[in-house]
């Protein structure tokens, strides 16, 4: 090995056969370096040559999904379970307030296929920024309808069907790459866990939705108090989109880190000295 190297072999790339394609005097006729053989003789060996090891950011990354899942899931059947009040505040029809919950699975039905796309051919980063800035425009959008906003009264069913509609969009990415991460940032005995808590996540934000708002809309206080608790409940979904969006933009690698960084370590070790050895073979 190179003197300048210090990285240790594993041993899983000791005791190998080397077999170099026969170009003599081309640096790339090692382009083709074929392998075989080798033993894992520790963990740390499993860790530096299949390129995983754990670490404690993993359950950071499963929390911020979670958090995504149990938020987007809350904000889902926001207006069902107080139908009456917002009848009232609004004057939305029983229909309407149907199709509000409904937006979220027309999105999800014509979004499926772009997410997918993207998380593999994008990787997990670009796919998870572009749901957290999805996710947070579709909780912000009903602050529109705040008192004195922007969108009078008599049009505020736009943007409260707009919001449900981002909601699916970026909760489609949600539902289906928990598995992805659980591949990517755990081993295989915390794999179905970590899959199984960001899904339950999903669940328990939606049994929220059916326990939180009711008490926060009186069914029959005045209209004023009922306004006042609907913004409220808007606020905290703007908050909780907020939070998962910073915490996206914080810390959210499209893979472990150590996962490619060892492995690719020790193999510029091992094919360094491979080329010097087959350099001097030429030389002589």
């Amino acid at each position: 090995m190179p003197p300048c190297c210090h990285t240790r072999l594993p041993a899983c790339l000791t005791g190998l056969t080397v077999t170099i394609p026969s170009v003599p005097g081309s640096a790339s006729s090692l382009d083709g370096l074929a392998l075989t053989g080798g033993a894992h003789s520790s963990a740390t060996d499993r860790e530096l040559c299949t390129g995983f090891r754990s670490d404690a950011s993993r359950w950071y990354i499963a929390a911020a999904w979670a958090w995504f899942g149990a938020v987007s899931a809350f904000s889902w059947d926001l207006y069902a379970p107080i139908a009456g009040p917002v009848t009232s505040v609004f004057g939305w029809s029983d229909d309407e307030i149907n199709w509000l919950s409904n937006g979220n699975n027309l999105a999800v039905v014509f979004t499926s296929p772009l997410w997918a796309w993207l998380a593999d051919t994008k990787g997990l980063r670009p796919t998870a920024q572009l749901a957290s800035v999805v996710f947070l425009l579709s909780m912000l959008c009903p602050l529109l309808l705040v008192p004195h906003g922007l969108v009078p009264a008599r049009h505020s069913l736009w943007p409260a069907m707009l919001s449900e509609v981002l909601n699916g969009a970026a909760a489609t990415a949600q539902n289906f790459l928990p598995p992805l991460i659980s591949a990517v940032w755990f081993p295989d005995s915390e794999r179905t866990t970590a899959t199984a808590l960001m899904y339950e996540a999903n669940i328990f934000g939606w049994m929220l939705c059916f326990v939180i708002p009711p008490l926060l809309v009186p069914e029959h206080g005045s209209l004023a108090e009922q306004r006042a608790g609907i913004v409220l409940l808007w606020e905290g979904c703007a908050i909780g989109g907020a939070a998962f969006f910073a915490a996206v933009m914080l810390y959210f690698p499209c893979v472990f880190p150590h996962r490619y960084a060892l492995v690719f370590s020790c193999w510029c070790a091992f094919s360094s000295s491979v080329f010097n050895a087959e350099i001097g073979r030429i030389g002589h």
